[in-house]
C-alpha cells in the first residue's frame, strides 16, 4: 500500500474500503504510512483502525506524530462539546 493510495481513498470518502485494507496490514506498516499524511488525514485514518489495533499503531508512530495526534484528538473531542 502506498501513501498516495491512502490519500486518494480518504479524499474520495472510500472509508470502508480503506478500513478493510488497514485491518489486514500490520501495525508497524500502518504507522509508517499514516505518519506522513497531513494532519486531517492522519486523524481520519487513525480513527478507522479497530481500537485494539490503534494502540499498537500509536506506539509505532514517531514521538512527534504521537504528540500531534494526541493534540488533534483532544482538540477534536473538545470541539464537539462547545
Amino acid at each position: 500500500m502506498e501513501l498516495e493510495t491512502i490519500q486518494e481513498l480518504l479524499e474520495n470518502k472510500e472509508l470502508s474500503k480503506l478500513k478493510d485494507i488497514l485491518k489486514d496490514m500490520n501495525e508497524f506498516d500502518i504507522a509508517e504510512l499514516i505518519q506522513d499524511l497531513p494532519e486531517n488525514q492522519l486523524l481520519q485514518a487513525f480513527r478507522l483502525l479497530p481500537k485494539s489495533m490503534a494502540a499498537d499503531v500509536f506506539v509505532n508512530l514517531d514521538e512527534e506524530i504521537q504528540v500531534k495526534l494526541i493534540s488533534v484528538l483532544t482538540n477534536a473531542e473538545a470541539a464537539r462539546y462547545h
